[in-house]
């Protein structure tokens, strides 16, 4: 994105919601540069529709994000502080970062990533995984 992380619940950055605005835009994105660019209102609907990341969407008049979130950052950044407090409020999902142990046996760990190597090389799924690292040590949360 054009812009780095930053604003969030007590001026802490959004960069959870960043990072996933910015991977639905890899998977999710079709840049079609030579349409117009979106109205305000539009380019609403499209940085909802790409937070959501339920299907693929077209982004008129841009060749990629960077362009996009350059013009669309105030945008952008309030979506990511909304979505920010439903996740953090409403659906507690703070608590899976806290939740769990941060060791893993290795064994476990091989299991976990031959799940995924197995999802994306033979099953051709987009596979993502969350890492929470620790001064000590790694918390792994897996969604696949």
């Amino acid at each position: 994105m054009a812009f780095k992380n930053r604003g969030g619940i007590l001026n802490q950055g959004v960069c959870w919601w960043h990072s996933l605005f910015q991977r639905a835009s890899i998977y999710l994105t079709v840049y079609r540069p030579e349409l117009s660019k979106p109205t305000s209102r539009q380019a609403k609907a499209i940085i909802h529709s790409i937070a959501a990341g339920k299907r693929v969407v077209e982004v008129p008049g841009y060749h990629n994000l960077s362009e996009f979130s350059r013009d669309w950052s105030g945008l952008i950044q309030k979506k990511l502080e909304e979505w920010q407090l439903v996740d953090g409020f409403l659906k507690f999902a703070w608590i899976n970062g806290l939740s769990g142990s941060t060791n893993i046996k290795p064994s476990r760990l091989l299991g976990l990533m031959n799940k995924i190597y197995k999802s994306t090389n033979e099953q051709n799924e987009i596979t993502w995984s969350m890492w929470q690292l620790t001064a000590q040590n790694i918390h792994i949360n897996f969604i696949i």
